[in-house]
């Protein structure tokens, strides 16, 4: 059983590399998932939607790149890649309720690689992204987690210096201080890389919204409820014994 996290990249930008024509800066908290609640009641199999519709056709399996965060069994014949912004409530609802089981289940089992990828839908999304890079490789799941769950804490102030306080404060908490961060915020290569991720994510796999689940190489689209991900999960490893 390999337990694994990659990251290659520095640590990222606070000056937003003109993200007006990277993003489609749609209202953060309602720019994401589509029905009620996405992730969810994580016991139903018939739970919310990812975004993107009829782009069925086979994918080449997904390529591993340097910078990405990654977590599971490198060798496992299943990877899962998830697309999430750190500000898109269906998101948050995901790493509440889907996220833990399937790293239970099948990450820390070694049954599957996951890669998170930021899919950033607005400058305070690519910020927080940007600080959970400067947290280092070790730590940057639990900022992720962190921020997800305590997500209404820092969106929820709305004003801009409100909301970067307010994240400050629970990077702090996570052992990100404000100068660790402030530095972090000014490197612009790891923002492009985020950027062209983004845009891989949408020329090749057609996501639309966030949470979105690539499953080998193929968006997922029967909802990101625990039932319906571990049962294609299950489906592709018998597939492959």
């Amino acid at each position: 059983m390999t337990h694994t996290i990659y990251s290659r990249t520095k640590t990222v930008t606070k000056k937003a590399l003109k993200l007006g024509t990277m993003l489609a800066f749609a209202g953060f908290l309602s720019a994401c998932g589509s029905g009620e609640d996405s992730a969810s009641g994580a016991n139903s199999g018939n739970t919310g939607t990812t975004q993107g519709s009829a782009h069925a056709a086979p994918v080449d399996a997904p390529e591993i790149a340097m910078g990405d965060m990654i977590l599971g069994n490198s060798a496992s014949p299943v990877t899962v890649i998830e697309y999430a912004s750190m500000t898109c409530s269906h998101c948050a609802s995901f790493h509440k309720h889907t996220y833990p089981r399937l790293k239970e289940n099948y990450i820390d089992t070694g049954k599957i690689q996951f890669v998170f990828r930021e899919f950033p839908l607005d400058t305070y999304a690519l910020e927080a992204s940007i600080m959970a890079r400067c947290a280092g490789e070790e730590r940057y799941f639990d900022v992720v987690s962190g921020l997800f769950e305590r997500q209404e804490e820092w969106i929820l102030p709305r004003t801009a210096s409100k909301i970067r306080a307010a994240m400050r404060g629970i990077g702090a908490d996570l052992g990100v201080t404000r100068e660790m961060n402030e530095a972090c915020q000014d490197n612009e290569a790891v923002q492009k890389r985020i950027a062209a991720k983004r845009n891989e994510a949408v020329n090749r796999y057609k996501v639309t919204g966030t949470p979105a689940l690539v499953i080998n190489g193929k968006l997922f689209e029967q909802g990101v409820g625990y039932n319906n991900v571990a049962r294609h999960i299950e489906e592709l490893l018998a597939a492959n014994q």
